[in-house]
């Protein structure tokens, strides 16, 4: 019996995992996508965060948006927001069940969006973007190989992930 339940642990343990794997794998795509730079990726608690996640260098900061002329705000805006939601979209793809109102319980997330929800009420489109990039076979495909490369070493840096991956280009 203990081994059955032992067995049972093991085997949500490796499920959790792949749920991390694949939502920060959907990050990672994005990020290479958009051109924003990230240290590294992780789905070990990340003594930082407390969390797993991508440790990523967001350029400008999210305060420094309203210092823009207001014709380069929402572009910048646009690739943060699909950047926060690329996560959730992937795990949810991985799935294949609703993950997306739980990434409303993920504190930094909801404080992302909510501060930059109050410059643009386009999440539902902007989910949708997300949603047809990830959706995109050879986008997915990326995902799946930064997924299975972090289920196997655990973290990989921006140059793992380039190294992996090559270079992503948006157009």
């Amino acid at each position: 019996m203990a081994a059955k339940v032992q067995n049972q642990r093991l085997l949500a343990d490796q499920a959790t995992l792949a749920l991390h794997a694949y939502h920060e794998a959907g990050h990672v795509v994005i990020a290479l996508y958009f051109g924003i730079n990230f240290e590294y990726v992780t789905i070990l608690v990340d003594p930082e965060f407390q969390t797993p996640g991508v440790k990523v260098f967001l350029e400008p900061q999210l305060s420094d948006i309203s210092a823009l002329p207001l014709n380069e705000r929402f572009p910048v805006i646009r690739r943060y927001i699909i950047y926060s939601m690329a996560g959730q979209i992937a795990q949810e793809k991985f799935s294949r069940r609703s993950c997306f109102q739980s990434a409303r319980s993920d504190r930094r997330f909801q404080a992302e969006c909510e501060r930059i929800a109050e410059c643009y009420h386009a999440l539902d489109n902007l989910k949708g973007e997300t949603k047809k990039i990830l959706d995109q076979p050879s986008t997915w495909h990326r995902v799946e190989q930064v997924a299975e490369a972090l289920l196997q070493e655990k973290k990989l840096t921006y140059s793992d992930i380039v190294l992996l991956l090559g270079v992503i280009d948006a157009s």
